[in-house]
């Protein structure tokens, strides 16, 4: 055991400092951001008394926005605040954010998540670019740490559910989002006081040093009332379901953005961007359907899924908690085994990992289909089902999620860290809009009450995990066949990324 610890604290020590200041900082935001995807249908299904469809629209809409503000807010980081800057911002309108979710009142609920979504434009791209800086002469241990680092701030994705699953069932639904608002005050102030571990790595605004003003005021200021012009529109999109045409428009603005930047820079430099645009592609394409976590396997859980456990009925929200308990025991073994292989040059490419990222998370929806083959026959089906797919699950996400991240920073134009990141989260945007698309595949408009509903639901849930298991089972085989393309974009003059 002593050589166990002594291990551990070794490999701990090899990282920077400010790495840990980061992914707790995170780990607060992702505790909230879990507890909203773990309890949000629920909450809307079972308080609200909104249909699954709806639920569902409402679902995707806030996830595809909290990864759509960082186009902007990954821009105005840049630009006009700062990292360190961007980052406390962020935070305080999360906090203001997960405090409104506690009222039960559906419009304040709304603004809720809209102000929740506009924070996570400023924090979510302001991070990774620190992270990246802190293995800027450390090449070997980029992938690694990157790993770590997405690891580290998962502890926020196990707590959240289990936490606000048992705050949700014993005093109400609302009272869970309590716990993410005191998380996030809890992560900004150790960021804050973290600040001897960052400072050398902290960016500062381009305009800095210009006196430039943003919107005919202070830079700072200028951002401040683009915020709360920001909110009210995003409430609007949440209620009307407007984030289609939302992240159309977006799409278009970035693609423009994205193309005058493509042919100012130089020959290496859009082969690097060529790679990012395609290793987003496929990084949308998991996250589309690794989504319905939030939505259709909730549901099924809840409704096909036999949860009593020493006669106390497991609530749906503690499954969502087992997907980060997997990824904390996963996560350490994978960076172990990166770092490993890198010494011995023969770690796969990133190219690769994401292939059998996308078989692995196939091979775990296949699982719900079996699931739901008993659900279907017998009218519920074993836990363990459950548990075996979410073991899988994480393990695909570490092969392809922080990965992708570690290319993305690794090959942004320089001065453009936050923006690529945003962009990076933009897909996110995209694949949690697909999710809802995808998840009404598998809407159930029946009272799911009795045994003969639960078996009909289950053949609509079997339906649609099949098909999600062999599209990414497809899209696997797709993506093996690009990695030669791959390693000829993403060649650099001192390694090769493929």
């Amino acid at each position: 055991m002593n050589i166990l610890l002594k291990t551990l604290q070794n490999k701990l020590k090899a990282n920077p400092t400010g790495l840990y200041i980061l992914f707790y900082t995170e780990m607060w935001e992702l505790f909230g951001r879990f507890g909203i995807t773990a309890l949000l249908v629920l909450y809307l299904t079972n308080i609200f008394h909104i249909s699954d469809a709806v639920a569902f629209s409402i679902y995707s809409a806030f996830i595809a926005l909290t990864f759509a503000t960082p186009i902007l807010g990954g821009y105005l980081a840049d630009r006009y605040l700062g990292s360190k800057h961007a980052i406390v911002f962020g935070a305080v309108l999360m906090i203001v954010g997960d405090a409104l979710m506690v009222i039960p009142d559906k419009p304040i609920v709304f603004i809720g998540l809209a102000t929740v979504a506009v924070g996570c434009g400023f924090f979510l791209p302001s991070i990774p670019p620190l992270v990246s800086a802190l293995y800027e002469n450390k090449e070997e241990k980029r992938d690694a740490g990157f790993t770590l680092y997405y690891l580290g701030k998962n502890l926020g994705a196990l707590i959240a559910p289990v936490l606000c699953g048992i705050v949700g069932k014993v005093y109400g639904l609302n009272y869970a989002f309590v716990l993410s608002t005191l998380g996030m005050v809890s992560g900004i102030v150790i960021f804050l006081l973290g600040q001897k571990h960052l400072r050398q790595y902290n960016r500062q605004p381009l305009v800095a040093k210009t006196g430039r003003k943003f919107l005919g005021l202070n830079p700072q200021w200028g951002v401040y009332a683009l915020s709360a012009f920001l909110i009210p529109l995003i409430y609007i999109v949440i209620k009307k379901e407007l984030d289609g045409y939302l992240l159309a428009i977006t799409g278009v603005i970035v693609a423009v953005i994205l193309g005058g930047i493509f042919f100012r820079r130089n020959r290496l430099e859009r082969k690097h961007m060529l790679a990012i645009f395609v290793a987003i592609l496929f990084m949308m394409l998991f996250s589309a359907f690794l989504g319905q976590g939030g939505t259709t396997l909730n549901l099924f859980i809840e409704r096909g899924v036999h949860r009593e456990l020493f006669g106390y009925v497991l609530p749906p929200s503690f499954f969502y908690s087992l997907d980060p308990i997997f990824m904390l025991i996963m996560g350490p073994i994978l960076a172990g085994l990166w770092m490993r292989v890198a010494k011995k040059r023969k770690e796969p490419s990133p190219t690769t990992k994401f292939a059998f990222a996308l078989f692995i998370l196939g091979l775990g929806f296949l699982v719900f289909v079996v699931a739901a083959h008993y659900a279907k026959h017998s009218g519920s089906a074993s836990s363990l089902w459950v548990v075996l797919a979410y073991f899988l699950f994480p393990v695909a996400e570490l092969m392809i999620i922080p990965v992708s991240l570690s290319l993305i920073t690794k090959l942004a134009p320089k001065g453009l860290e936050s923006l690529m990141v945003g962009i990076w989260m933009l897909s996110n945007a995209g694949a949690s809009y697909f999710t809802g698309q995808i998840s009404k595949v598998g809407q159930v408009n029946f009272s799911v009450q009795g045994r003969a509903g639960i078996e009909r639901a289950a053949g609509i849930y079997q339906h649609l995990f099949a098909l999600t298991a062999t599209t990414l089972v497809v899209a696997g085989v797709v993506l093996l066949l690009l990695v030669p393309l791959m390693k000829q974009l993403i060649r650099s003059t001192r390694q090769t990324f493929a």
